[in-house]
């Protein structure tokens, strides 16, 4: 028996196994859920097949690794929520571990947590706090062949909103948080946001809103080719949330940021901004489009990127137990703000089609497909995968 084919065994073996187990559990479970509770509970299983895991390109041998997987995740997650008098606090959870059939090295335990209180002071003051704490395991396209890079993160926040339901509304927000890699040290960071927010209701339900944002980011490891990489981005952006009618709502904004290193380095500028429609043309069908240009997320790569991300989603009810999802997303990212000699752009595009199907409130299963694409500037960079599976959820 080949490698391939005992490994497709096991991956189905675990399959089975868990989709009896839950099936068995989903008849007496089905009695007790009620999406109104407070606190809930839910178990799943995610059986894929990747047939490029490492994201290599074609002409790259997987040398050492087995370039396609069967990939097993299941996942327990609880939520909890309730209001106490004025105060209102909602408790998240996940865990999950997923085994590997054919590179069982890269088998890892990841979590993600939230905790969040929103609370009311008389009439006007709204306070808030957040926390969040998560580990999961870096997309391989972003790292070498076999490389297990776990990436932890954690954030505190707290916000003000003064206000209310008034027309005028301020909100201040403070943002603390840090980025630990397991091995790429020098990604490592300490992220500080500050950020002012002023809104305006309009009688027709709109809302418009002007909010400034000063963010630090400071790395642990400094050097980057001669240069002191820590700096401080300042980003403004006026802001739209138009409901047009009961079906259509428009979300908008536009606006700049700026870069400023500590590093003898000149700052940098750029335009950002987004719309995003969501059009529900009837019970049945539901369009939903994007266009973003932001800079991505810091602590990801070596340095700053840009990308801008165009998406497109169709969803539609068969019944009330089947629904389908269409999407198409493409991001076209450009590297090198702060080292020209490392500018690089790539252009991914996937597409996902996936069906689910309830045939029961507790119960969803669901296949799906997707393809992906990357081309890249950078020699050895762009890829073909494509990934189809199944997952099985139970709620309780």
């Amino acid at each position: 028996m080949t490698t391939t084919s005992a490994s497709l065994q096991t991956a189905h073996g675990r399959w089975v196994s868990a989709v009896l187990a839950l099936t068995v559990v989903a008849a007496p479970v089905q009695a007790r859920f009620d999406p109104a509770d407070r606190f809930q509970l839910s178990a799943s299983i995610d059986e894929q097949y990747d047939n490029n895991l490492f994201r290599l390109a074609a002409d790259q041998p997987s040398t050492g690794f087995a370039r396609s997987d069967w990939l097993t995740t299941p996942q327990l997650q609880a939520q909890y929520q309730n209001t106490f008098s004025r105060q209102q606090l909602r408790l998240d959870a996940a865990a999950y571990a997923p085994r590997f059939a054919n590179n069982s090295q890269l088998d890892y335990q990841g979590y993600n947590g939230e905790a969040v209180w929103s609370g009311r002071v008389g009439d006007l003051w709204h306070p808030g706090a957040q926390y969040r704490r998560s580990r999961t395991l870096a997309s391989f396209a972003d790292v070498p062949l076999g490389v297990k890079d776990m990436i932890d993160e954690d954030a505190t926040g707290a916000s003000l909103l003064f206000g209310g339901e008034r027309k005028a509304r301020l909100g201040l927000e403070g943002r603390w948080g840090n980025k630990h890699h397991d091995t790429r040290r020098n990604l490592d960071l300490q992220d500080r946001l500050w950020a002012a927010t002023l809104g305006w209701r309009t009688t027709r339900g709109s809302d418009l809103g002007l909010r400034h944002e000063r963010r630090t980011i400071r790395y642990d490891e400094q050097a980057f080719l001669g240069l002191d990489r820590d700096y401080q981005q300042q980003r403004t952006t006026l802001q739209l949330n138009w409901p047009v009618s009961d079906k259509l709502v428009w979300k908008a904004h536009a606006g700049y940021l700026q870069w400023d290193f500590d590093a003898d380095a000149p700052g940098r500028y750029a335009s950002i901004g987004g719309s995003d429609l969501n059009w529900q043309l009837s019970d049945k069908l539901a369009l939903t489009a994007s266009a973003q240009r932001d800079a991505d997320e810091p602590g990801d790569n070596l340095q700053i990127s840009m990308s801008n991300r165009y998406r497109l989603v169709a969803d539609w009810a068969w019944s009330d137990k089947v629904t389908t999802e269409l999407s198409w997303q493409q991001q076209r990212k450009h590297y090198g703000v702060l080292v020209s000699q490392l500018a690089r752009k790539d252009e991914t595009d996937s597409v996902r089609a996936q069906c689910n199907w309830s045939p029961w409130s507790a119960l969803t299963a669901s296949l799906y497909w997707q393809g992906e694409r990357r081309d890249s500037s950078a020699q050895g960079e762009s890829y073909r995968d494509q990934l189809t599976g199944a997952t099985l959820e139970l709620r309780y």
